[in-house]
């Protein structure tokens, strides 16, 4: 485990890292957008290309249900790490209660 007075900082760095790649990924696809003449974000969200700019591309499958079963069993599982972290992880609480003190 990490020590008590190191573990914040590096949660923090580890936060500002994920938010740095956030932003790139954002930032990649508005160039590659830009650059391609291709909605990116639609395609995102609705799966679908031009296919007269893809002439070699399959339809994909449709995900297996084993694929749903496998991210319920992911979801459950880490609901229960969590709750087994923190009791009440879940329960509605004022933010006194889960702020951390500034040692």
């Amino acid at each position: 485990m990490i020590a008590e007075d190191g573990g914040d900082e590096v949660h923090e760095l580890i936060a500002y890292a994920l938010l740095a790649f956030v932003g790139l990924h954002i930032l990649a696809v508005i160039a590659m957008s830009f650059l391609t003449r291709e909605s990116l974000v639609r395609a995102m969200f609705t799966g679908n290309k031009p296919a007269e700019r893809h002439p070699a591309a399959r339809d994909a499958r449709p995900p297996a249900s084993s694929a749903y079963f496998l991210g319920a069993l992911v979801v459950a599982g880490t609901i229960l790490a969590i709750i087994a972290y923190d009791n009440a992880a879940f329960q509605i609480r004022p933010i006194d209660s889960v702020e951390h003190d500034d040692r």
